[in-house]
């Protein structure tokens, strides 16, 4: 059994392993139903007593939690715990300082646990960055482990927009064009993630859709509930069953939602095969937030599109977290875009063999 631990440690939940979504045909059950299904909550007593082979918990539970620390330090879990990994280990770096404290602080599990395996992974890190989160997690006697980040079938594109001084007009050109290819297309368009720049441009560009499309968003024009609209929206404030449709929905090989407007919150971990296009309203701070957004495209190695928007505003030196990196890599008009991305995160060579034009736009230009 796999176990989740619930932020607060006080109680727990498990899925047994090697159960998956599509065991159970769309027909069979809903999305409500299936985590009924896999899912089951448990006592935190569950958890002591070591009956799990898989635990996972938020860093704030294993470094904040006073009863949580008790329990690893005990005898159980010093004699059962053979390995311990931290995924999405670059996030140290971007939430530990400020947003998410915990995170610089995992150094400790290392402390808690000196004489077994640590395992760190991440697909967004430098060289350099490397190093500092080894440090940081207190590892000892490390051996990196490093692949070229690049993805050969993701043709990269950047793009002016109109700037913020059109507070509508901005959103509206960018979305004329994705609705008129929607329209054309309806169940036929590509499977698109949009990450727009905050929540009010997430709510116009749904409004937006909402008021070309009409009845013809949905799957079924006799059924028009939110779950057979071909369109939708994501973001923290979404509500947990919508948010579970949405990622039960793309995780399928044809998904009826095309079309996803999202902030930042669409995040971390998201494997959806089927997305063929990444959009940005606008640049991400950073080049490893970029690589890893535009990552969620072309999962099953199918030809992909990353499209990314700016305008002077978007890069100006006085916006809080851009690195200028990324201020450069969006001015970026001659040179490979590719190569560019590859030789911030320590590479000189791409994956990519291609016909020059599937590169990147700049490569096609």
């Amino acid at each position: 059994m796999a176990c989740f631990l619930d932020i607060e440690g006080t109680g727990a939940s498990t899925c047994p392993i090697g159960i998956h979504r599509d065991e159970k045909s769309d027909e069979d059950v809903d999305d409500a139903d299936i985590n009924d299904i896999i899912f089951s909550n448990v006592p935190i007593e569950n958890v002591r007593e070591g009956n799990n082979c898989y635990l996972y918990s938020h860093p704030e539970t294993l470094i904040d939690k006073k009863e949580i620390g008790k329990m690893l330090r005990g005898r159980t879990m010093q004699k059962l715990v053979c390995a311990i990994a931290v995924d999405e280990v670059h996030m140290i770096s971007e939430w530990g300082k400020e947003f998410r404290k915990s995170f610089s602080r995992l150094g400790q599990l290392t402390s808690i646990f000196p004489n077994i395996p640590h395992l760190a992974l991440t697909a967004t890190s430098t060289t350099a960055d490397l190093k500092l989160l080894s440090k940081t997690l207190d590892f000892r006697e490390t051996h990196y482990i490093i692949a070229n980040p690049d993805h050969p079938n993701i043709f990269m594109e950047i793009r002016r927009r109109l700037p913020n001084i059109k507070k509508f007009e901005k959103y509206d050109a960018l979305l004329g064009e994705i609705s008129q290819e929607f329209e054309d297309k309806l169940q036929e368009f590509p499977v698109t993630i949009v990450y727009c720049d905050n929540l009010e441009s997430v709510g116009y560009s749904y409004a937006y859709m909402h008021h070309t499309l009409g009845e013809r968003a949905y799957c079924d024009k006799d059924n028009q509930t939110p779950e057979n609209r071909m369109f939708s929206q994501y973001h923290k404030d979404y509500t947990s069953k919508m948010k579970s449709h949405v990622i039960s929905e793309l995780s399928k090989p044809n998904p009826r939602i095309r079309l996803i407007f999202a902030t930042v919150a669409l995040g971390m971990g998201l494997n959806v095969p089927a997305v063929n296009r990444i959009i940005h309203f606008r640049p991400p701070t950073t080049m490893e937030k970029y690589l890893q957004e535009i990552g969620r495209a072309g999962r099953s190695g199918q030809p992909a599109t990353a499209i990314m928007f700016f305008n002077n505003n978007d890069i100006t030196s006085n916006r809080k977290g851009l690195d200028p990196k990324m201020r450069e890599f969006a001015l970026n008009t001659s040179t490979c875009l590719r190569i560019q991305m590859l030789l911030y995160f320590g590479f000189k060579e791409s994956l990519f063999n291609g016909q020059k034009e599937l590169c990147c736009g700049n490569c096609r230009s």
